[in-house]
């Protein structure tokens, strides 16, 4: 209606919601994202955020994808810059296609952190460290591992620091905040 938001009606956020989510869980069991991976299992679970908006965390198990205890770091980590991204597309040009311009925009608007000061922001004051990274200003030729096993993303350029990781195939279709990470090899 005339005035509103999405804010103001949850009845039909939450329908179409519900039915991107549910095109999105069968592309990734179709493997229209990830390769040609079976999927062991989906867990997944639906919150509202803070603002009263729904949001899903998702945990999908690929059945065939390399592990570190099996094909090494180099394999995993060539597995994970292939399927994963943590870089700003390159900037646009009259050479680009659509979807070129469409992912850039996708990245630039949905896919960018902010550190923020606030009730479930990533700093407790404007000085203090970022709690999810991306304070951390050192560039990645490659992907690779911390000492704990999880993932540090490639990040070329500059510009790339402030990118959360995603699938650029899931976020085109998701149109939407979309963070895909790497959890295979935790310890």
């Amino acid at each position: 209606m005339e005035g509103q938001t999405a804010f103001d009606r949850e009845d039909i956020v939450c329908q179409v919601f519900k039915n991107k989510l549910d095109k999105i869980l069968d592309k990734i069991r179709n493997q229209e994202y990830f390769g040609p991976n079976h999927v062991s299992y989906i867990m997944r679970v639906i919150e509202y955020q803070y603002r009263g908006m729904p949001h899903a965390h998702i945990v999908v198990k690929l059945a065939s994808i390399p592990t570190v205890q099996e094909s090494g770091e180099p394999a995993v980590a060539n597995w994970i810059d292939q399927n994963i991204s943590a870089r700003m597309p390159p900037a646009l040009n009259g050479y680009s296609t659509q979807e070129e311009v469409k992912y850039r925009h996708l990245v630039e608007t949905h896919m960018i952190h902010r550190c923020a000061v606030a009730e479930n922001g990533c700093k407790d004051s404007p000085t203090s460290k970022c709690k999810r990274g991306y304070d951390d200003t050192s560039l990645k030729e490659v992907s690779s591992f911390d000492e704990r096993g999880f993932p540090i993303y490639k990040r070329d350029f500059q510009c790339d620091l402030d990118v959360v990781p995603h699938s650029k195939r899931l976020l085109l279709d998701w149109d939407g905040h979309a963070n895909v990470e790497y959890a295979g090899n935790t310890q």
